[in-house]
């Protein structure tokens, strides 16, 4: 308790130079308790500081952080970083929220950059798709293998939906080879 040692310590400093002398030992220990009591309040200050100032992005979660909370949730992983070690110790449950919605949104991020990237690519139906964007269609596949595993969880529709539109463009080439093998084999002269 830091009042009471605040007070031994008051205490010691009434007392005469040879009652003091004989407490040194005593007094060693009071004016390190007290030390100890300080050091710990600075920490819980830290603590409580960035509890404080980071509770926007410490209160959301995977399922409700966004894009839009990139900012506030890079702010707070920088200013963890500048804690004392001790401090980083006692917020390590805030740390591993703070990671998980970074990771979340760096998800977000691959997933809607490659919705945007191939918008025109994921508007087309097998019905409207042609040959002449086998390359785009081909080009999306690639970049969405260069993605990492939990972007491509995302992206399982648009994944199904490129699939289907690469093998209806197979569909129309050998189609179309067929047509021009048979008109070049039976091409009048």
């Amino acid at each position: 308790d830091k009042a009471a040692v605040e007070l031994a310590l008051a205490e010691h400093d009434l007392l005469s130079p040879a009652s003091q002398t004989e407490l040194t030992v005593e007094k060693a220990l009071l004016d390190s308790l007290l030390s100890e009591i300080q050091n710990q309040e600075a920490l819980a200050l830290e603590v409580s500081t960035f509890q404080s100032d980071y509770a926007t992005p410490l209160a959301l979660t995977t399922g409700t952080v966004q894009i839009s909370d990139k900012a506030d949730v890079e702010a707070a992983l920088a200013a963890y970083d500048l804690l004392s070690p001790e401090a980083q110790a006692l917020l390590a449950s805030e740390k591993a929220l703070l990671d998980s919605l970074h990771d979340e949104i760096v998800v977000f991020e691959g997933a809607n950059g490659f919705r945007i990237n191939h918008a025109y690519v994921l508007g087309l139906t097998t019905a409207t798709v042609q040959i002449s964007d086998k390359a785009g269609v081909e080009l999306a596949l690639a970049e969405y293998y260069l993605l990492s595993p939990a972007s491509q969880a995302d992206l399982t529709i648009e994944k199904a939906l490129l699939d289907s539109l690469l093998a209806e463009i197979l569909v129309q080439e050998a189609l179309a080879l067929e047509i021009s093998t048979f008109e070049s084999d039976y091409a009048t002269p």
